[in-house]
């Protein structure tokens, strides 16, 4: 976001914004979390989240 969230609607869109960065970095820097876990199958997202 460029600019401070001003209501309901912005703060959760910012929320899950940083969610969703936070769940993608940790399966990222965890494959056997990413592969066990939530059995994820596809080697696109595996190769992009190692690199």
């Amino acid at each position: 976001m460029e600019t401070k969230p001003s209501t309901f609607n912005e703060f959760k869109k910012a929320i899950n914004s940083l969610l969703e960065f936070s769940s993608t970095n940790a399966l990222s820097k965890n494959e056997k979390l990413s592969q066990e876990y939530f059995k994820i199958k596809s080697a696109r997202f595996k190769k992009k989240n190692a690199a």
